[in-house]
């Protein structure tokens, strides 16, 4: 679970809402920012914390400028980490921030302040919550849950509806879509001990058949070797006495594995613990590559968001331990 600082889900929705009603576009107009826009946006975001992306697609400049030059576009729910700022400038607040490990400036009146993100374990904290079948109050009622329900979020955030909606895994293997406002981050995993969604798992017990379907009886479609990574891609389905995962390599090949022959469940843009150190931090994602820093055993890493390339029998992760950003080995490191 990361340890970002999750504060009032409230304000989020308060936002995405005042963001409606002023009639801000994803485009770069040239209204003028309210004092209301400013004091919601000041308590949402400082130098040194995280935001997200509430309002996509943002262009991500390189000055702080509608005219600077686009170095990539957000989608909504991105991560950012905001390094400096604001600057005022065409009637936006700009941020300086990193996204996806590449820095720019933003407009912070399309940001606020983090609500959860892919790989969070969260409570529920109110009675008979409604879970729907996709992300607005539209959506067909699947199930309902109580106070002190486990759940991992695997996808959003989306809004609609005047609401911030996640979906959300619970009960082993359920799947559905809750209004943030009835969660907190827990510091309790789900009870299931699955790997979640959007992880990335490595092969402890080489070498294993990746089938096309979830069952021994399916056709190989590849063969993965020791702590080679693939990213789950669904929620996981028991078959012959295996419980299956349907996962995609890093090359894009899809098909179906056995959980009980992989390790890690380790997710981008998130935090991880070095279970076997110390874990050397190298400058290109190979056993050759030059060590730059080390992190010890228990020490924790972010992982960026950067694909894991499988090199030398090893899955490296680009990781950024005290200050210092390089690439370590997955196999040594665990989800947090």
């Amino acid at each position: 679970m990361r340890r970002l600082g999750v504060q009032n889900r409230v304000g989020v929705v308060l936002l995405a809402a005042l963001i409606a009603i002023m009639g801000v576009s994803t485009g770069w107009s040239a209204s003028s920012v309210s004092a209301q826009d400013e004091a919601v946006e000041a308590a949402a975001i400082t130098p040194g914390t995280d935001a997200m992306v509430l309002n996509g697609p943002l262009n991500q400049r390189a000055t702080p400028s509608t005219s600077g030059t686009i170095v990539q576009v957000l989608s909504t729910g991105t991560l950012v980490q905001v390094i400096s700022g604001p600057t005022a400038a065409n009637g936006y607040n700009w941020w300086y921030v990193t996204a996806n490990s590449t820095n720019g400036y933003v407009a912070g009146e399309f940001l606020g302040e983090v609500g959860f993100i892919i790989g969070d374990d969260v409570v529920v904290t109110s009675n008979n919550v409604n879970i729907r079948s996709g992300p607005g109050t539209t959506y067909s009622i699947i199930d309902q849950l109580d106070t002190g329900a486990l759940a991992e979020v695997i996808g959003g955030p989306q809004t609609a509806n005047g609401y911030t909606w996640y979906q959300i895994q619970y009960a082993t293997s359920l799947t559905g879509w809750i209004a943030g406002l009835y969660l907190d981050l827990s510091s309790t995993p789900p009870p299931s001990g699955a790997f979640g969604v959007q992880s990335w798992i490595l092969v402890n017990d080489p070498p294993v058949n990746m089938r096309s379907g979830a069952g021994t009886s399916f056709p190989v479609v590849m063969t993965l070797n020791i702590y080679q990574a693939v990213r789950v891609t669904g929620v996981p389905t028991t078959s012959g006495g295996y419980t299956w995962y349907p996962v995609r390599t890093a090359g894009g090949t899809t098909g179906y594995v056995a959980g009980s022959f992989f390790q890690g469940g380790l997710y981008l843009g998130d935090y991880a613990v070095v279970s076997d150190g110390p874990a050397n931090i190298r400058a290109t994602a190979s056993s050759s590559g030059t060590i730059i820093g080390s992190a010890p055993q228990g020490a924790t890493v972010f992982i960026a968001n950067n694909t894991p390339v499988y090199s030398g029998g090893q899955s490296w992760f680009r990781v950024t331990y005290n200050g210092t950003t390089g690439w370590t080995a997955g196999s040594l490191l665990s989800p947090e």
